[in-house]
């Protein structure tokens, strides 16, 4: 008995500060995105204000959630491609088979006879006179793409921290906005 406690300290002292590390990761990048995502597209005033950048829309670039694509290692990419802007580039995102799936079934038209996850949460949101506003790809870190969900409460926009393949699922069912960064699409984007 005594040879296995070590053993499960190690596995639980990793993990918790596994955990530690990812609630501090994600308050930091709540904080950089009411810091970074200012403007309300459908308005010019910020919300809320920052002190330090102020992002426009002129630094962001609304995106078209293209073709979801096999990828090595068993994942998938999903591409999106710049809807209005004269560009060669492409932002590719690293997704699971869940998601992949998902983006896939929706755009083929396809429905589940019984509300999948994306669905649910989606018609939870209109029940509750929600509205998912856009979607915006934030930054790349360490590999790890950042976003953020805009949602509506009668005027009122919150800031969702969020996966990006959750986030762009919900725009889909919800007919909002996909941004990306315009540092993120010239640093990470590809040649088409």
């Amino acid at each position: 008995m005594k040879k296995l406690l070590l053993p499960a300290l190690i596995v639980a002292t990793i993990f918790t500060g596994a955990i530690i590390l990812n609630v501090n990761a994600q308050q930091q990048h709540h904080q950089d995105v009411k810091t970074l995502w200012s403007v309300d597209s459908s308005s010019n005033k910020p919300n809320p204000a920052p002190k330090n950048a102020v992002v426009t829309k002129n630094d962001t670039i609304e995106v078209h959630v293209g073709d979801v694509q096999s990828y090595s290692y068993g994942g998938y990419i999903v591409r999106l491609e710049p809807k209005y802007e004269m560009t060669d580039k492409y932002l590719p995102v690293v997704i699971g088979d869940c998601e992949a799936s998902s983006i896939q079934s929706y755009k083929s038209g396809t429905q589940s006879t019984r509300p999948m996850t994306y669905d649910l949460f989606t018609n939870i949101l209109m029940t509750e006179q929600l509205k998912i506003q856009k979607v915006i790809i934030t930054k790349l870190e360490n590999n790890t793409y950042y976003a953020v969900v805009a949602i509506n409460n009668s005027g009122k926009i919150s800031y969702v921290d969020s996966r990006p393949s959750d986030a762009i699922n919900l725009a889909l069912r919800s007919n909002a906005t996909v941004y990306v960064m315009r540092k993120v699409l010239e640093d990470a984007g590809e040649a088409r």
